[in-house]
């Protein structure tokens, strides 16, 4: 029987618009189209019976091609994200560059704005590395993986008890991508143990299950080198005539709220940033064209001196509550013009 028809008899109280939306989710993305992105698929599954095994290969872009359409959106909410300022910091990007790095790559909100053609990823957080690197090379398993999961209080706090290291790479991933868009506020915090510890965010309605989305990333990711590694290999990586964005986490205390530096076990601190002000320095002694961010300090401007200092105001749209967030004050160092 055509779907259509089957929808007919099954569904009579469905509006024929809604009928036609299941139509075009089924035509993009097959039974996974199907799935509630609301409540999450548990319904749905044991309606349909579905069996996602074995999961389809997704296409690959060409080497060096941007995708077409819509820019891919960040994977993950991230506290510290360049999101709400994208758009300002790419007007500062050098006009041409060979290859792109970005060692604190965090969300990747500069990258998915960019999206070059050759670019080298790479972030100390394993469970967010695992997430992309799962996304570039599985990205059908990976949604599968995710359909299986529902938003509700009990199954976040069960998979959040899960401890990340027993699970295989695209189980891993799709739990990463579940705690960060149910958790509260989409937080990323770990305690001193490594493990994710934010409470469940309460919100049934929020979009965990987002496959068109994550299908832009994965051609925005075709072309990139993902590590989980130290930002310091960033100059061993980087030529002359290359491009490197640096924002690394706050350094607590240097801003009225302390900061927010719980991305890792072992935190962000004072010496890890005269380490990247030491990374920045031999960059441009490589040649690279280099952009920071930081916050707007005197601390800041006074280890960036000699370079070209710009200021800006970030809007905080992650962690915490929403009526305490306001405008961050940053600074955007640069070793070259444009």
């Amino acid at each position: 029987m055509p779907f259509a028809d089957a929808a007919a008899q099954h569904a009579a109280d469905v509006r024929p618009g809604t009928v036609t939306r299941w139509i075009a989710r089924l035509r993009q993305d097959g039974l996974l189209g199907l799935v509630d992105r609301h409540a999450g698929p548990a319904v749905t599954q044991r309606q349909l019976s579905l069996d996602f095994s074995p999961a389809r290969t997704a296409p690959r872009t060409t080497v060096g091609r941007r995708p077409r359409g819509r820019p891919a959106l960040p994977l993950v909410k991230w506290s510290g994200s360049k999101a709400p300022i994208a758009a300002k910091l790419a007007a500062l990007v050098p006009s041409r560059f060979f290859a792109y790095h970005e060692p604190f790559v965090g969300g990747g909100s500069m990258f998915f704005a960019l999206r070059p053609a050759r670019s080298f990823l790479s972030d100390l957080n394993a469970e967010l590395m695992n997430l992309y690197a799962v996304v570039k090379q599985q990205l059908e398993p990976l949604l599968a993986a995710l359909a299986r999961h529902q938003n509700t209080r009990e199954h976040f706090l069960a998979v959040r008890g899960i401890h990340p290291d027993t699970l295989p790479p695209v189980e891993r991933a799709a739990r990463t991508l579940f705690l960060n868009r149910t958790c509260f506020n989409g937080l990323f915090r770990v305690n001193r143990a490594g493990l994710f510890n934010v409470p469940y965010g309460s919100q049934q309605h929020t979009t965990f299950f987002q496959p068109d989305s994550l299908r832009r990333a994965h051609l925005a990711l075709q072309n990139a080198d993902i590590a989980c590694r130290d930002f310091t290999t960033c100059a061993d990586q980087a030529r002359r005539g290359d491009f490197v964005y640096l924002d690394p986490p706050y350094v607590s205390g240097l801003r009225g709220d302390q900061g927010f530096v719980s991305y890792q076990a072992n935190g962000f601190g004072e010496a890890d940033a005269e380490r990247v002000a030491e990374l920045f320095e031999q960059l441009d002694r490589q040649a690279c064209r280099v952009m920071l961010s930081n916050p707007d300090t005197a601390v800041t401007r006074a280890r960036y001196r000699g370079f070209r200092i710009e200021s800006l105001s970030v809007r905080r749209q992650v962690g915490g509550h929403a009526d305490r967030r306001g405008h961050a004050h940053e600074i955007v160092v640069r070793n070259y013009q444009r």
